[in-house]
């Protein structure tokens, strides 16, 4: 059996692809950060519809670099990593703060690059 990880599982896209997965008979690595209750709820209703996969929820925060290390030990096999998690700010590129910069490039490069 094949093996994702949805990366931003907890949003409207993420979880949209993981039932699109689960019912191609993938088993799912569900990521999030802070929504953990909605991604519960994910897990549940895929573990319900599907009880012969496999679905696990995993957490890190992208941004923490250091962290990546103890997140990949809570995987096994992965087939396929998906990337649906990110922020916006809603200002001008001229008007961002260095850690704002600094957290975009960090979730929407960095870190999927480190993975």
């Amino acid at each position: 059996m094949s093996a994702a990880l949805i990366m931003g599982a907890s949003g409207d896209i993420g979880e949209a692809i993981a039932f699109k997965l689960a019912d191609e008979g993938y088993s799912l690595y569900l990521h999030y950060y802070k929504n953990n209750k909605k991604t519960l709820k994910i897990l549940q209703k895929l573990q319900a519809k599907y009880p012969k996969q496999d679905f696990f929820m995993v957490s890190l925060d992208m941004t923490k670099e250091e962290m990546i290390p103890s997140f990949l030990e809570q995987l096994f096999q992965i087939d396929m990593i998906i990337f649906a998690s990110g922020i916006s700010y809603y200002t001008l590129v001229k008007d961002m703060t260095g850690q704002q910069l600094e957290e975009l490039w960090q979730i929407h490069l960095k870190t999927p690059i480190l993975l």
